[in-house]
């Protein structure tokens, strides 16, 4: 739960879920002796953050007023941010598939992923309507969608009693774009 959401929205359930498939373990491969490790999976899962708030808030305006020839002083505060009680978590849907893998007695080694993250609900700033005390609110409005690809290779190049050399090697693409723009966005 997030107090900051009204509490019609406050709480949120963000469930996942994975499954992996150990190959190396397999019948078929235990006569193939390179192979240490044949590992694929897969995962959905889905995740909030919960960075802005929904309810109104009060500033105040950097004078002070004061009376009583300065025996009383006051800080005048003003609305700064209109409610939204419709304002929800926003949500990312996360997919991803993967391969581990290890070779030649653990000298070579690395992960291979796809994946696709899903980024919808997420909060914006809207023009309100004319002649309102506030110029902007927050909302719930846009899709992004993240989605590429990562590899890493880790070698064991030297390995004796004094000396270890090490290579790690990574490769990624990643690509942002909107799937839905926000409100009033052009």
């Amino acid at each position: 739960g997030y107090s900051q959401f009204f509490p019609q929205n406050k709480y949120a359930a963000f469930p996942s879920a994975s499954v992996g498939w150990k190959i190396s373990n397999e019948s078929f491969l235990q006569d193939i002796k390179f192979i240490n490790l044949l590992k694929v999976r897969a995962s959905i899962g889905v995740t909030g953050s919960a960075g802005s708030q929904a309810y109104g808030t009060f500033s105040p305006d950097g004078y002070v007023v004061t009376f009583n020839n300065g025996a009383v002083a006051y800080v005048p505060y003003y609305l700064t941010q209109l409610d939204n009680p419709d304002l929800e978590w926003p949500k990312t849907v996360n997919k991803n598939i993967g391969l581990d893998f290890s070779l030649l007695g653990e000298r070579i080694s690395g992960s291979f992923d796809i994946f696709r993250d899903d980024l919808t609900r997420l909060i914006t700033d809207v023009n309100t309507p004319m002649l309102s005390q506030i110029s902007t609110a927050p909302v719930n409005s846009g899709h992004r969608v993240r989605q590429g690809w990562e590899l890493g290779i880790n070698t064991v190049n030297v390995r004796n009693a004094s000396f270890e050399w090490t290579t790690l090697i990574n490769f990624s693409r990643t690509r942002l774009r909107w799937e839905e723009r926000y409100l009033n966005t052009f």
